[in-house]
């Protein structure tokens, strides 16, 4: 499959962290990581950053530090540029970036690695563009990992092709390949943690199939078209219910190895 523009477009959702926000989960093992740097002069990248929300909310929590974004996607960074114009975004490819040698504090990839044609190359890029001692930190799907509901059908050729061809999931992972991977890179991992569980991941996998029968697109969001209603509409009310489940789910099962992403802090040596 050749990697072009991406259907899907991501990050158009506010980020809080609101119980009733859907993004709360996946932002907070940024923010506690971000908090270990004590100086000010800190660079950070947001490699795959869709239309930038998350990288501006980690941003308002450390407003001294310097963000930059990249994304592959000419619509994504256009949105990103005109939304957040404090945050320094480039259109590029993910395995090509147009930055010197030694340059970030901090590179971050959100669910990116799974969607990339050749993800070492990528790994290996972000070390490239990473100072000695600066941080990797990525979110990835491990639906490939026995411990997940997703890893259950990840031998089924149905499954992999929906996932493949409707969620543009061109590689799946395990925690296994994962390690392995940032290891051969030149990264030394310093920290595992787990993000969304069964709950979420049952969600994810009904919600995809179920816009395919109704013949939507993959870049369709119950999660936006509930923000574009009345706070009191039913559609709302539901975001917000299943928001607030699946917030209380990650805080009860928080550093239990059982969720669909493994989020990994890698330090370069």
């Amino acid at each position: 499959m050749k990697q072009g523009q991406p259907k899907l477009l991501y990050g158009t959702s506010e980020v809080s962290l609101s119980f009733f926000n859907p993004g709360r989960s996946l932002v907070l093992p940024y923010l506690k990581d971000f908090s270990s740097f004590k100086k000010k002069r800190v660079k950070v990248l947001d490699l795959g950053c869709g239309v930038g929300s998350k990288a501006d909310f980690i941003r308002s929590n450390y407003p001294d530090f310097t963000f930059y974004g990249c994304d592959i996607s000419k619509k994504m960074i256009a949105q990103a540029k005109k939304r957040f114009p404090h945050i320094k975004f480039k259109e590029s490819h993910p395995e090509m970036l147009p930055y010197p040698n030694s340059f970030f504090d901090v590179v971050i990839a959100n669910s990116v690695l799974d969607h990339s044609r050749n993800p070492e190359k990528l790994v290996s890029e972000a070390h490239r563009v990473l100072k000695k001692g600066g941080l990797f930190l990525t979110a990835t799907p491990i639906e490939k990992d026995k411990s997940t509901l997703h890893g259950l059908f990840a031998g089924y050729s149905w499954y992999r092709n929906h996932r493949r061809k409707y969620c543009e999931h061109l590689h799946q992972f395990n925690k296994v390949d994962l390690r392995q991977m940032f290891s051969v890179s030149g990264f030394r991992l310093v920290g595992e943690d787990y993000i969304w569980f069964y709950f979420s991941q049952f969600l994810d996998l009904i919600f995809y199939p179920i816009l395919a029968l109704f013949g939507r697109p993959p870049g369709t969001s119950f999660s936006r078209f509930a923000e574009s209603k009345n706070k009191y509409s039913i559609f709302r009310v539901v975001r917000n219910g299943i928001s607030f489940i699946q917030n209380i789910e990650a805080t009860v099962f928080a550093h239990l190895p059982v969720g669909f992403f493994m989020y990994v802090k890698a330090v370069k040596k």
